[in-house]
Formats: structure tokens, C-alpha cells, sequence
């Protein structure tokens, strides 16, 4: 187990992403790429945090038990999940962005406003 690393992993606490990780998940990517990239910088980093919203919309990450920023407050649901942000040039549907980072992440209160008005 590599807990206590400082490296950055595609899934939070370096569990396994749920997708299989040849799969090319756009362009020629897969989720070992991004894996790679991920070992490559370290764990704090706002581009690990990039990488981990990647992993949790596009390669499966299994949800840790924090609690996740949902795109809509309170009980509303989202009327156009599947219309399209662009958050930090990665382009995401409202469903994959749902619930993707943790609550008190930095991003979270821009994809409550972008979702407010996108989703």
C-alpha cells in the first residue's frame, strides 16, 4: 500500500477506478494514462485535483465517504444532466461532474454556479 505517499493517484486514497483502465476514455487517453500522469506529480497539488475529477467523472473512482458537492442544493434535480461544462479546460456532463469532488473542494462552489445555469 503506498498510504502516507505524497505522489497524487487518480482516485482519492489510491483505490481502483471502477472503468477498465485500457479503455480510451476520449482522444487517445485511457485511465492508465492518466494514472501515470497522476504518480508523476504530487498528491496536494491543484493538477492532482484535476486529475482526480477526471478519475472520478471518467475512469469510475469509487465515492470516499466525504461529503460530495452536488451540482444542485437541497433536493432539486437537474433538468439537463447530460448538457455539457467546462470546468479548468476539461469539458463534463452535469451528471459526470455531480458529485465528483468533495464538498469543500476549492471547484465547488464554481460548478454550483455553472450548474445552476448549465444544469
Amino acid at each position: 500500500s503506498n498510504a502516507g505517499s505524497d505522489k497524487c493517484t487518480l482516485c482519492a486514497g489510491g483505490m481502483e477506478p471502477s472503468r477498465d483502465p485500457t479503455e480510451i476514455i476520449y482522444g487517445d487517453t485511457t485511465c492508465n494514462d492518466l494514472q501515470s500522469q497522476a504518480s508523476a506529480i504530487g498528491n496536494k497539488t491543484n493538477d492532482c485535483f484535476l486529475l482526480q475529477l477526471q478519475g472520478n467523472g471518467l475512469c469510475g473512482c469509487p465515492a470516499t465517504n466525504v461529503r460530495k458537492c452536488t451540482i444542485c442544493a437541497g433536493q432539486e434535480q437537474m433538468k439537463y444532466p447530460d448538457n455539457k461544462i467546462v470546468l479548468n479546460g476539461v469539458t463534463q456532463t452535469c451528471r459526470e461532474l455531480d458529485q465528483s469532488l468533495p464538498e469543500h473542494h476549492e471547484s465547488c462552489p464554481i460548478i454550483r454556479t455553472k450548474g445552476h445555469f448549465e444544469c
